[in-house]
């Protein structure tokens, strides 16, 4: 996983809702929605230390969502 996650300065599920819209409808894309519609206000990189616990925790997740036949 060993990659950054982005703070958007507009965080909501409403606007979050509105750019998966504008995707389909005004933008060629989801990536361009985004890139137009949303501004990052923060970035945190990954704690190299907790690398291994971070992929310990996303490996019980996968497995979580196999378990519920979320995923397969």
């Amino acid at each position: 996983m060993n990659v950054p996650t982005y703070k958007c300065k507009e965080a909501s599920g409403a606007f979050g809702a509105a750019i998966m819209a504008a995707s389909y409808t005004y933008y060629r894309s989801l990536q361009e929605a985004a890139a137009e519609m949303a501004s990052i206000e923060k970035k945190v990189m990954p704690d190299p230390l907790l690398q291994q616990e971070y992929e310990k925790q996303y490996n019980a997740f996968k497995q979580k969502l196999k378990d519920l036949n979320y995923i397969s």
